[in-house]
């Protein structure tokens, strides 16, 4: 009877307790927590061969810590101007060999890093950059992407600009790459780098997405994916901020990026109908998709030989009509001349003309041959004649603008004030778009004050072009600054117009440091130095009994992006994956190390079958933290709570359900479901970080058979949950809190054991390095400086007012005003629950409480 009862506590109960029942479950876990310690939940007896195999183990983790303090590898920095800049204008000369492709698990490794704004090797790095050169290297020049699909949403981000933080926020807001029914499909447009000082994190971030998700991620080409950008120092991303993140590797990183560049597409055509451009279009008449698609863009973005309205110095032109110079001399109509220069800021050019060599005369350039009124544009061949052509259309690609009222010109001409590329109007957006059976023109490259601008409508009302701008506060964080947008494209059926939906009430300002977005939770280096010297003091213990500490820590952090893992690797949804996929699950998302013995240490995290496969939803199910689990009452139930609100109930459930489950299976796995419980459940968004932790647990307590994926059943029966607080002997800890200073706590709580998983620290030399005034026990004091050193630098230290006065009080479990070594061990530990099963069982059958009925 008592073994049964406490493994009742120990599983997620299929049925709903009533408070007696669920306190007499609560008594025998407080029983048994005060007659088992916490080494017995954890030790084995190991041969000699395993502990040296735990040995090793732990000087690998030893090393890992060594090589991550003498590398920067969060590149957050101060002033980037610290750096020495590069000098040289030239390309490093790189090996064209090509290194090999990156496996499933180290592209899901690079990805865990690049989220947290921390770079990857520069293998990876490498990598990452010619996957996407080989990617499109065979494509045109233009794109076309399938119509969405009915609910799938098609996001097109424009400028990003090294703004790390509104990367993450979309990402967060949209959900991640998804190709399939109901997912999101991204197009990426163009000026990944450059001003903002993360451009590296970001460019590999997106590079690295395209690479997971081939057909949900599209890249265009923006004027800042061009050396001639590039070697502005002011720029910033060649000479500051691949400095930053490669040191003396930088120009060689460079010349990988700049190869990369020259492959992206200029245009990517979506669904037939809506041309997706980082500049705009060229005023040259009749442009097709066909000539556009032919243009050689493998190159550097020729405005250097075209400085003058669009024409090279010196290009001969003849005049249309007469003309007189400053000094009253006559030009007479068909006189031959060239251009000499352009007036600043003006679409103004000097021409000096062969019957008044001694001064020149002023005309008006529009920037198109077809168009100029004042001057014929002379070629010296045919060749020449479509060469230019087709160079202007690749410089309008990346440089054009569209005319506004409010804007530098509202008049069709060459485009003076950024010296390449042209202003184009509505009138020559709709003849490109009729001229290619297009609907729409969406571009980016301006900045907008509301993120996104409907630009131009046809003479029917219909809109031809539309603005998006991504990157907030720009440039580098201007508080109050401009807001960032996307803009979505939709389809209301299979067939018919879409719907490019450019709505500014989606548009946000993010802070440019925004530590919720990517920090990730680490240790100052002080608790770091404290810790080590403590972590000698626990070398008594066997390697066996450390190892598996740290190891099962890490396995609890990284839950979430493990079962995203094997659910890519389990097609059939069977719950089951061969070994070799599991050690490529914890190299993917734990320790990204060929070298790491996971092959080995496997059999003592992971159960397998006959077969040697592994049941992944009950590998992910087995390690469990006491103190977190005793929150996540609370956590669920307000999040069940919610969500019975947002969705109307059963009923409003139960249509969710049924347009989530386009299969008809009956089951959604926890990826289908993640959208809709970060959006739905109420989740705080300053504390953002944790957001994939929450919605894991909210999606394992639903998922009540531990199967890996929720059934229809168990997703309506949590709704229809009636939630109260649960009775529980810590109850009246609660009693004076809301809902949001337990998720604090419990978010504040992961981040500790985050900061610990990190930085490999031991429980127990943690506790020493607290424990300043060496009497054993904590003070309130000595636990607050604490808990800000592991968690330095995160917005955690800033808010824990909120969450540290309920931490202390449950870990402060005999209500003594401090925290013993056993308690703080007790909180943080992650406990192998196939264990404690066992030792349950050893322990209820030589002693059981008194049931409440006897006592």
């Amino acid at each position: 009877m008592g073994g049964m009862l406490f493994c009742c506590c120990l599983s997620d109960d299929t049925e709903e307790l009533d408070p007696e029942r669920q306190q007499q479950i609560d008594n025998l876990w407080h029983f048994f927590r005060r007659q088992t310690t916490w080494q017995q939940l954890n030790d084995e007896v190991y041969t000699a061969e395993d502990e040296a195999l735990f040995s090793d183990i732990l000087d690998r983790l030893e090393q890992y810590d060594e090589l991550r303090s003498n590398s920067d590898t969060s590149s957050e920095v101060g002033s980037v101007s610290s750096h020495k800049g590069v000098q040289s204008h030239d390309l490093f000369p790189i090996d064209a060999t090509r290194l090999p492709p990156l496996e499933e698990w180290e592209l899901t490794s690079a990805w865990r890093l690049l989220q947290r704004r921390q770079m990857p090797s520069k293998n990876i790095a490498i990598r990452l950059l010619q996957g996407v050169t080989e990617i499109y290297y065979t494509n045109s020049s233009v794109v076309h992407v399938e119509r969405p699909m009915v609910g799938q949403k098609f996001i097109i981000v424009g400028d990003l600009h090294g703004h790390f933080a509104d990367m993450r926020r979309i990402l967060h807001e949209y959900g991640e790459p998804d190709a399939g029914p109901g997912g999101t499909v991204y197009l990426f447009n163009g000026d990944f780098v450059d001003r903002g000082k993360w451009g590296p994190e970001v460019l590999l971030s997106i590079y690295c997405l395209k690479l997971l998700h081939p057909k949900a991620v599209h890249l265009n080409r923006g004027n800042h994916e061009d050396v001639t950008q590039n070697r502005v120092p002011s720029n910033g991303f060649r000479h500051d901020h691949l400095v930053r993140a490669f040191d003396e590797d930088a120009e060689e990183m460079y010349s990988h990026c700049w190869r990369s560049f020259q492959q992206l597409p200029l245009v990517h055509i979506v669904g037939n109908q809506v041309a997706v451009v980082h500049g705009g279009i060229s005023l040259d008449t009749g442009v097709t998709l066909a000539e556009i698609a032919a243009v050689d863009r493998k190159r550097e973005c020729p405005t250097r030989l075209y400085t003058i309205c669009g024409y090279k110095c010196g290009q001969r032109v003849m005049a249309k009509k007469d003309l007189r110079s400053p000094w009253g001399v006559q030009i007479p109509k068909g006189s031959i001349g060239f251009l000499v220069n352009k007036k600043p800021r003006t679409n103004r050019a000097s021409v000096n003309f062969d019957i008044c060599r001694q001064e020149n005369v002023t005309v008006v350039l529009v920037g198109t041959p077809e168009l100029e009124d004042e001057v014929e544009i002379c070629f010296e061949s045919e060749e020449d004649r479509r060469t230019q052509r087709s160079d202007r259309i690749f410089q309008a690609m990346l440089w054009s603008d569209p005319t506004s009222e409010d804007g530098a010109s509202t008049m069709p001409c060459a485009n003076f004030s950024r010296g390449a590329g042209s202003y184009f109007d509505e009138v020559a957006t709709e003849q490109f778009l009729k001229a290619n059976a297009l609907q729409c023109l969406v571009r980016s490259h301006q900045k907008r004050a509301q993120g996104c601008c409907e630009e131009h409508f046809s003479s029917t009302g219909a809109l031809v072009t539309a603005t998006v701008f991504s990157a907030s506060n720009y440039p580098g964080g201007t508080p109050d600054g401009n807001k960032a947008s996307v803009i979505i494209v939709r389809a209301s059926s299979n067939s018919g117009l879409l719907k490019v939906g450019v709505m500014n009430n989606l548009a946000w300002r993010e802070d440019y440091d925004q530590k919720g977005w990517w920090a990730l939770e680490r240790a100052s280096t002080s608790m770091l130095n404290l810790v080590s010297q403590q972590a000698k003091k626990e070398e008594s213990r066997l390697p066996s009994a450390r190892a598996l500490q740290q190891l099962r820590l890490m396995v609890y952090c990284a839950r979430p992006a493990l079962l995203k893992f094997f659910h890519q690797l389990d097609q059939t949804a069977s719950g089951m994956v061969r070994f070799a996929e599991w050690v490529l699950a914890m190299r993917a998302c734990i320790i990204p190390d060929n070298d790491f013995p996971w092959e080995k240490v496997g059999r003592h995290l992971c159960t397998l079958d006959a077969k040697g496969c592994c049941y992944y939803p009950a590998f992910l199910a087995r390690y469990r933290n006491d103190l977190a689990g005793r929150l996540e009452r609370y956590l669920c139930a307000s999040a069940f709570s919610t969500l019975h609100t947002s969705l109307n109930g059963v009923d409003g459930a139960a249509q969710i359900w049924s347009t989530l489950d386009r299969d008809n299976n009956g089951q959604l796995s926890y990826q289908e479901l993640w959208p809709l419980i970060r959006s739905r459940c109420g989740f705080e968004r300053d504390i953002v970080g944790t957001v994939d932790d929450r919605a894991y647990t909210v999606l394992a307590s639903m998922d009540v058979g531990n199967s890996g994926f929720v059934d229809r059943d168990e997703f309506l029966r949590a709704i229809a949950r009636q939630h109260s607080r649960p009775t529980t002997p810590s109850a009246s800890i609660y009693s004076d809190l809301n809902a949001n200073a337990v998720e604090r706590c419990w978010a504040a709580l992961h981040g500790v054991m985050r900061s610990l998983a990190s930085a490999h620290c031991e429980t127990e030399a943690v506790f020493r390095a607290m424990d300043v005034s060496k009497t054993g026990s904590l003070s309130r004091t000595e636990f607050k400086s604490g808990m800000k050193k592991l968690l330095d630098k995160s917005d955690f230290v800033e808010n824990i007012s909120q969450w540290e006065p309920l931490m202390w009080r449950l870990m402060d479990e005999d209500g003594n005003g401090s925290i013993s070594l056993r308690e703080l061990v007790d909180a943080l530990i992650v406990i192998d629950t196939k264990q404690q099963q066992e030792c349950a069982r050893e322990q209820t059958e030589s002693s059981c409480p008194p049931s409440s009925e006897t006592s």
